[in-house]
């Protein structure tokens, strides 16, 4: 019984900590790492982050790994896409790499993923990555199956 009384104090803070940070966006990644008990920040990229296409991410890490939720400002993307990844730390700056399948609630399955790999330097508060874009391609059209480039993704909260 007090296994349940946990679980059912645990959710009541986290809906709490969820009605509370959605009056804030600028908390809101912050009252979600907290509510699923990822207290630290230590990889120092915790937060919401924007990059010069003004597509906006919130991160969340914890022990290596990287939670969170991504919205792309290219195409028709409505809705968020749940992002997992990895880091870790070397003096302070974190390298990082996450991966995002673009599947959402507003246009489901579009058949493509995205992974970025970057460094974030503890003193700039941006992260510069590469990323990699698959999407599905009939076997004659293989080679145009990838996409390349680079995002700067700087600290908006």
């Amino acid at each position: 019984m007090r296994i349940l009384d946990q679980k059912l104090f645990y959710y009541v803070v986290a809906l709490v900590a969820y009605v509370l940070a959605s009056q804030n966006q600028c908390t809101f990644s912050y009252a979600r790492c907290k509510r699923q008990r990822f207290l630290s920040d230590d990889c120092g990229v915790s937060g919401k982050w924007m990059n010069q296409l003004n597509s906006t991410m919130e991160l969340c890490c914890y022990k290596g790994n990287l939670f969170g939720k991504y919205n792309s400002a290219v195409g028709r993307a409505e809705d968020y896409y749940h992002l997992r990844g990895r880091y870790t730390v070397r003096g302070g700056d974190c390298i990082l790499g996450w991966s995002i399948a673009y599947n959402n609630a507003a246009f489901g399955n579009s058949n493509s993923s995205s992974s970025w790999a970057g460094i974030h330097y503890a003193d700039e508060g941006i992260i510069y990555t590469q990323w990699l874009l698959a999407r599905y391609q009939q076997r004659e059209h293989f080679w145009r199956a990838f996409h390349t480039n680079q995002d700067t993704f700087k600290r908006i909260c």
